[in-house]
């Protein structure tokens, strides 16, 4: 009982940590989307509280290694997850960014109190793309002793549509530019892979 009111205390400090620039919005407010321009008409991020992330798939780290998305989780701590991709020229530098100075305010440490992940939606993503992302976000975070609790993943098409899909992430890519539309958030996951609270935007502490 004490570990489990200690892990729910941590995803409380996250949450609230990103709260001013990062609430949860009514899925009626805004334009509709025969409204919005094309390229916009199926992007969003809509979450269902309580759903279970496929803990099957498999990715690579930034080391090149293959690993399995259960590998992060089933440790007794709650797991920080966003979407990206790591050659957006700028949302999701901004997203990753917001994320490691929010983290960067608490006194939990990622290896040791929670895990944070990032997934990259696109396949053409590569493993040395995602080790520059991670270098510049330990640099940015500033405890290197902490290396082991972030994890930046690439994968193929089969397991990025499952693991977005689960989360009801949506995006879209231009054929004329090959970057994509897509929302930004950030979800905070049970030791088990639920959905425990998403968040949408992203703050920059």
């Amino acid at each position: 009982m004490r570990k489990t009111r200690y892990i729910f205390g941590v995803l409380a400090l996250l949450a609230a940590s990103s709260a001013p620039q990062a609430q949860t919005v009514p899925s009626n407010v805004g334009p509709t989307s025969a409204m919005m321009p094309p390229a916009l008409q199926n992007v969003g991020f809509e979450p269902s509280l309580n759903g279970q992330m496929p803990l099957d798939l498999h990715f690579r780290d930034e080391t090149g290694r293959d690993v399995q998305l259960r590998e992060f989780f089933g440790q007794k701590k709650p797991v920080v997850l966003a979407f990206v991709y790591y050659r957006c020229p700028m949302l999701c530098d901004q997203i990753q960014m917001g994320v490691v100075g929010t983290l960067r305010m608490l006194s939990f440490n990622p290896g040791r109190d929670y895990e944070v992940v990032f997934i990259s939606f696109d396949p053409r993503d590569t493993p040395e793309r995602a080790a520059e992302k991670k270098k510049a976000a330990l640099s940015r975070f500033g405890r290197r002793e902490t290396e082991s609790g972030w994890h930046f993943l690439t994968g193929g098409r089969e397991s990025i549509d499952r693991v977005t899909q689960a989360a009801d992430f949506r995006y879209s890519v231009s054929a004329k530019t090959n970057l994509f539309a897509h929302a930004s958030g950030v979800l905070l996951l049970t030791p088990d892979g639920r959905i425990s609270r998403y968040f949408y935007g992203y703050s920059t502490p």
